[in-house]
């Protein structure tokens, strides 16, 4: 085996982890969508339960996330996924879900598991740890919001949730995985005068924590403070003016090239439905950084305008939910545009322009589906090793994604999906991972398909 290959292997993982903050978990686009996860459901006194059970069979173009190229060949799989899933909130009996608040408290709480196993696909890298079997594992999903006296004056909210994301790595080492664990927990106080059409939600925190399982990934191991604060004014009976603002202090825990810093953001904007047809979002807003620099290396830092336009279509009308088999929308097209900066792990972050586009529909509350499309622009600052030296000039990616989820239900309790994805991230910028040698680079560019079809058991 070529040493420098081999050296080249060990430390692709350490840039790969840009893959990891783009959304490349292993969840379905159901779990976490209330408009696709949710069954009729039981009702017990002020709580209704709703949930079931879901084995999928499936297939990855590219498990690894990798570019195709000579040094870095793509390796598919086959999967199976069991999920078991559950969702708790407080409604009244016979009441819509909107007048499910009118009490002393508000629950909402759901959580999930998920076996996944990989079985080899046709095509392999050859790579020697290449053993898909080995990166078999569980994940999950939680999450408990309650909201204390929603009706009074003064009120409360307390929320926390717990993530475990299984995802390869571009190494293909189930010692080098990018899972990781995501813990937070947080509080709001709000303020509710003038019988609830003006909300403040006065001073909330947040507390995520980003916890690589890797040992050759702990050094990106960090802590999210977040110290925040929004008000929502209903001057029409369907239009709100709003405004937020946030505090972010970013701390990682162990030594590492990556730079602890301080983000502040700050919008103001309306949300209107204008008819039945037509509603629309607008937004404009600022976000600055502070972040440190380590032995003699420039700061890089961000300072831009904040934007986020929406428009919503919707194309039938309210549909009535009695008692049907699953609660169903109205069918509705949302078109929209993100102007942001968020946290990296190249670099201390990148600035986005990101396009999106998602249509959904319900037939006969026997079928209910979406299509989702976006396309983003990122742009990632000049790069330094640990020591100060340079590592890379600024570049940019064009990320891609597109998700089609169908399902139809032919008894009450059991529904038949279909469920595919693709996502790809488009750049020529080679990234050096060794401040030695500027030849062992990392081509951070990938293509990936998946497609899902499954079952569903659902209360």
């Amino acid at each position: 085996m070529n040493v420098q290959r081999a050296v080249r292997w060990a430390l692709w993982g350490t840039v790969g982890v840009l893959h990891a903050t783009n959304a490349m978990a292993q969840e379905e686009i159901w779990l976490n969508d209330e408009q696709l996860v949710e069954g009729r459901g039981v009702q017990r006194n002020r709580l209704r339960y709703t949930g079931g059970l879901a084995a999928a069979l499936g297939y990855d173009s590219n498990v690894f996330l990798r570019s195709g190229s000579a040094d870095e060949r793509r390796g598919d799989a086959f999967t199976i996924k069991i999920t078991p899933f559950i969702r708790i909130n407080t409604q009244a009996p016979d009441q819509a879900p909107e007048q499910a608040t009118k009490s002393p408290y508000a629950l909402s709480a759901s959580a999930s598991l998920s076996y996944l196993e990989f079985i080899q696909g046709p095509t392999q890298s050859g790579r020697p740890t290449e053993d898909l079997t080995s990166h078999r594992n569980f994940g999950f999903t939680s999450n408990l919001r309650l909201r204390i006296a929603p009706d009074a004056r003064w009120g409360g909210e307390l929320h926390g949730s717990a993530t475990r994301t299984i995802q390869p790595s571009n190494l293909g080492d189930p010692t080098a995985t990018f899972n990781r664990t995501n813990p937070s927990l947080g509080g709001t106080v709000v303020w509710t005068p003038g019988g609830g059409l003006f909300v403040w939600k006065v001073i909330g925190y947040d507390m995520m924590y980003n916890y690589f399982e890797a040992d050759r990934f702990q050094r990106y191991n960090n802590f999210n403070h977040i110290i925040r604060s929004n008000a929502n004014w209903q001057i029409l009976p369907q239009t709100s003016l709003f405004g937020d603002s946030r505090l972010i202090f970013i701390r990682y825990t162990n030594p590492t090239e990556q730079n602890d810093g301080d983000v502040f953001a700050a919008r103001v904007g309306v949300n209107s439905l204008l008819t039945y047809r037509f509603g629309f979002l607008t937004a404009l807003g600022w976000t600055t950084s502070v972040f440190e620099s380590k032995n003699g290396a420039p700061r890089q830092d961000f300072d831009r305008l904040m934007a986020h336009a929406e428009a919503r279509f919707f194309l039938s009308s309210p549909p009535k939910n009695t008692k049907e088999v699953i609660r169903t929308y109205p069918t509705k097209l949302t078109i929209g545009y993100i102007r942001d900066s968020n946290q990296s792990y190249i670099g201390n972050f990148y600035n986005r322009d990101r396009a999106y586009m998602a249509l959904y529909y319900f037939f006969a509350h026997r079928v209910r589906s979406t299509i989702q499309f976006s396309v983003a622009h990122l742009g990632f600052p000049a790069t330094y090793f640990e020591d100060g030296t340079p590592r890379d000039t600024p570049f940019s990616s064009l990320a891609v994604g597109g998700t089609l989820f169908m399902e139809y239900l032919p008894r009450q309790h059991v529904g038949l999906f279909v469920n595919g994805d693709y996502m790809s991230q488009i750049t020529d910028k080679p990234i050096r991972v060794n401040r030695f040698d500027p030849t062992i680079t990392d081509d951070l560019g990938f293509h990936r398909f998946r497609l899902t079809l499954g079952l569903r058991y659902l209360l």
